[in-house]
């Protein structure tokens, strides 16, 4: 990749600060920075498609004459798994000894990363691969900082910009509490710096989710960062998605996170469509300000920084540039450009005699226990017996592994239907996602509304979800409801009672996801 101000970036002048801060001297005239933002992307030698992403990248950059500056990294670098099980860490060292490698040869430019779960594995656990991260990773951070490192969290100026880099939470209990006092030390010597003007932070884990549970192992940062009027956005990566979210705080700077992977099968950022059957989560609706969110995609971010104006685009690899939005205030989001599905069309009553096919979506998180043997509970479909909700692994709940569905009779199918789920035992459940889908004879497709309401047939907050990874020292992160559900959106019965709904197909044309 050929590099706009390559002989700046390789002589910046490194000095240490407190704090575990490596800063760097000067930078761009004016302040000025073109930064690529990558997360996940899992090399592995039994992973040659992950390495080929990396090569398709630096052919775009160069075919597009893109000038590159330095290269940020949310974690999950290498894959470090096999299976269900952590790799050895003889392993591990193979896969980050080529990463580097690879990265190296691909870029360039200076390449910075926050250490992801991933990262993290090795030998008999999810948490033994600190050794390959000391041998490895700190010696090639060190090189690149230009000063020696033996902490997984880090922070530099490039001219007016603060980059912040953070370890995945719950990896060390150390350094998770070292980490937390540094961020509270840097965040505030960012705001009250003269020479600072934009304050950008790198981490695997969310702040807040989006359209699932879990993976925002960093909520616990959210307040620190809005304290910081100069933070500019939050990037992060581990769920394979692109997103653009802005959480609203009623006197404070509305604060901007971004989530972003390269690699995935879609040619667009609309080319997924399985977030067209997601509820929603977070920002809270009340507290919700710009949001786009897209599926994995084969594309890659770059945020350019001029004077008080920030600008992130995002690339399709060998194909066009499909979004773009900027900010000169934080969380004041102005949209050059997004993609958006076609509207939907209407199903009509005429549409409900050709139903080939009907399929209500909904994820169930099924934790209660009752014994000798649990009965069927039953799904009825505008007043019939029409289906038995599936119980299933509840960390597909958690994690967003998709939607089950069970099968409906096309005949019960009405424009406005009402789903109700008898509980005669009393057993505690949950579900969210909750949509209909069908396709007619002709082959069109029509999706329903998504129910609006997460739904638990028991008081929410007497429901323990009992997924998640447990970590050292702080326990699992990121399960509760509490942590990931805004209030607003959730809908509970007493014990035994049905669990009842409506699913509406769209009376005017609406917008794709």
């Amino acid at each position: 990749m050929k590099i706009k101000r390559i002989i700046q970036s390789i002589m910046m002048n490194l000095s240490l600060v407190s704090g575990g801060m490596a800063m760097a001297q000067g930078g761009a005239e004016g302040g000025a920075v073109t930064f690529m933002f990558l997360g996940d992307l899992h090399l592995s030698p039994e992973l040659p498609r992950n390495s080929q992403v990396l090569e398709d990248i630096r052919q775009d950059i160069k075919d597009k004459k893109y000038q590159v500056d330095l290269v940020c990294h949310t974690g999950d670098l290498i894959e470090n798994q096999v299976g269900n099980a952590p790799a050895p860490v003889a392993d591990g060292r193979k896969q980050w000894e080529m990463a580097v490698q690879q990265v190296e040869k691909t870029f360039g430019c200076p390449f910075f990363m926050s250490l992801g779960n991933h990262d993290w594995y090795g030998g008999d656990s999810w948490f033994g691969g600190k050794k390959n991260v000391e041998d490895v990773f700190f010696p090639w951070l060190s090189k690149n900082l230009q000063r020696r490192m033996d902490k997984p969290f880090y922070a530099f100026r490039w001219g007016t910009s603060y980059f912040m880099f953070l370890n995945h939470f719950g990896f060390d209990e150390g350094w998770d509490a070292e980490q937390s006092k540094w961020l509270e030390k840097s965040l505030a010597y960012a705001e009250g710096s003269p020479f600072i003007k934009h304050v950008f932070l790198f981490s695997h884990p969310y702040l807040w989710n989006i359209d699932h549970f879990r993976f925002n192992e960093h909520s616990n940062y959210g307040e620190s960062l809005r304290r910081c009027s100069k933070v500019g956005a939050f990037f992060c990566g581990h769920s394979h998605v692109n997103t653009a979210t802005v959480w609203l705080t009623k006197g404070k700077t509305g604060l901007l996170q971004i989530s972003g992977c390269p690699g995935g099968k879609a040619k667009s950022l609309v080319g997924e469509r399985d977030g067209d059957r997601r509820l929603v989560l977070n920002p809270p609706p009340a507290k919700r300000g710009y949001m786009r969110r897209y599926g994995h995609c084969n594309g890659y971010f770059l945020v350019k920084v001029e004077g008080k104006r920030v600008t992130v685009t995002f690339d399709i690899i060998k194909g066009a540039r499909e979004w773009e939005f900027y900010w000169e205030n934080p969380g004041e989001i102005v949209e050059v450009k997004a993609p958006v599905r076609p509207p939907a069309p209407n199903l009509k009553e005429e549409d409900l005699a050709d139903i080939k096919e009907a399929r209500l979506y909904l994820l169930p998180c099924t934790p209660d226990v009752i014994l000798p043997k649990r009965p069927e509970i039953r799904i009825m479909f505008n007043g019939e017996n029409a289906a038995v909700l599936p119980r299933g692994n509840n960390w597909v709940w958690g994690a967003f592994a998709g939607n089950p569905s069970v099968s409906i009779p096309s005949k019960l199918v009405k424009l406005k239907n009402l789903v109700s789920i008898p509980n005669p035992q009393g057993e505690a459940f949950a579900l969210r996602d909750c949509c209909l889908w069908i396709k007619l004879k002709s082959g069109k497709e029509y999706l329903s509304q998504v129910h609006p309401r997460a739904l638990f047939s028991v008081p929410w907050r007497q429901m323990y979800m009992d997924f998640g990874l447990s970590h050292p020292g702080v326990g699992v992160l990121g399960s509760s409801v509490e942590e990931n559900l805004p209030e607003e959106l959730i809908q509970c019965v007493k014990p035994g009672e049905p669990v009842s709904f409506e699913l509406n197909f769209p009376s005017s044309n609406q917008e794709g996801r």
